[in-house]
């Protein structure tokens, strides 16, 4: 998971300019009459994620008179709609990520807003922009309408969270004919259980054992070449030497990319650096 900035732009602008090219009169009137609930409902929003504690924020099928089908809509014909006054902060929003990768997996590439807290169950943020979070389509897809029942049950919010202080991404090679490369969940003792098991949440509900260890084998077989090639020239100890420069340098980056903790794993593999590394599968 990787944090970002939260969004500027508040909901009472946000609805304001949703309302601006609004037809319908009517449902208008009706929503300037709720914007100091929705402003209200944000604060509680900001403090409560602050807290770790959004798994407590109750469900509400509207919001004063307008319902939440109506909000719904104010979201795919306002918000989300292109040429609509309010799309630019929905813009903004999915371009917030660092080389445009999905927060929640740090992988694939944003296609969409993932609302945090259910739309389906959460009428009053449903145009929020805190609750709205930039994702792919398979992140958005896992996630679904889950939502947690309990503090350890969270998964982390990338306005609110930030565990990239310290590593906590870990990888094991499985030493077989041909090797691969398992990950896991390894927090530093020194974090709370509920930030542990919210991070293991996470890593469960976005699968990114998975992912990662498919992203893994694909890199393995791109590099088989030159290790093979380096293992010739300059033996099991120079091919140590890179795969521990390669750790040092994608951790630097980012330290709990998949690419530093495999690299961590394959260093300290001397199965794999003595002569593993030739299974690796073509």
């Amino acid at each position: 998971m990787r944090s970002l900035p939260r969004p500027t732009a508040r909901v009472r602008a946000v609805t304001q300019l949703c309302t601006s090219t609004l037809q319908n009169t009517d449902l208008s009137a009706r929503i300037a009459t709720i914007l100091d609930t929705l402003e209200a409902g944000e604060a509680d929003y900001e403090s409560r994620g602050t807290r770790a504690e959004l798994f407590q924020v109750p469900e509400t099928a509207r919001v004063g008179t307008v319902s939440r089908d109506e909000m719904q809509t104010l979201y795919t014909t306002k918000l989300s709609r292109r040429r609509e006054p309010a799309r630019a902060i929905y813009d903004a929003i999915m371009a917030s990520p660092k080389y445009g990768k999905c927060p929640l997996c740090a992988e694939r590439l944003v296609s969409t807003l993932d609302h945090y807290l259910p739309q389906t169950a959460h009428a009053l943020f449903v145009i929020t922009p805190l609750n709205l979070i930039p994702a792919c389509s398979d992140c958005n897809k896992a996630k679904a309408a889950k939502q947690a029942a309990s503090a350890h049950e969270q998964t982390l919010h990338p306005y609110f969270d930030d565990v990239d202080g310290e590593v906590w991404l870990s990888a094991k090679v499985v030493e077989d004919v041909a090797p691969v490369l398992v990950f896991a969940v390894d927090p530093p003792d020194t974090w709370s259980h509920i930030t542990r098991d919210r991070v293991r949440a996470h890593f469960q509900m976005f699968g990114l054992r998975r992912l990662y260890a498919m992203k893994a084998s694909q890199d393995l077989v791109q590099s088989r070449d030159y290790l093979v090639r380096l293992t010739d020239s300059a033996g099991p100890d120079g091919v140590r030497e890179f795969l521990q420069e390669q750790a040092v340098s994608r951790g630097a980056v980012e330290k709990n990319s998949w690419q530093a903790a495999m690299y961590r794993a394959l260093s300290r593999s001397r199965w794999f650096w003595e002569g593993g590394l030739r299974g690796i599968d073509s």
